[in-house]
């Protein structure tokens, strides 16, 4: 007898991949971007606190942060409005 697994086929039925609400995640999640260690994730949560982050490119603010260091991480950073 062959038993077959159901599989999402809608989008919405597919579970997204982890991801790290750059604006509000405590040091230990923003550690888990890719390049981001306990120095990086500091600066981000010093500068959070007076910027607001709405962007992956607004992480270019941060002392220590650089473009190739933005594209590494791009896909595993969230934003409040993808929440929606």
């Amino acid at each position: 007898m062959i038993i077959f697994e159901q599989v999402p086929t809608a989008p919405n039925q597919l579970y997204s991949p982890w991801r790290v609400d750059i604006q509000h995640a405590p040091k230990d999640e923003l550690m888990l971007l890719e390049g981001i260690g306990t120095s990086l994730a500091d600066r981000i949560i010093v500068y959070r606190e007076t910027h607001l982050l709405k962007t992956p490119e607004d992480l270019l603010q941060v002392h220590g942060i650089g473009q190739i260091k933005v594209e590494r991480c791009r896909r595993a950073i969230a934003f409040p409005e993808d929440a929606q």
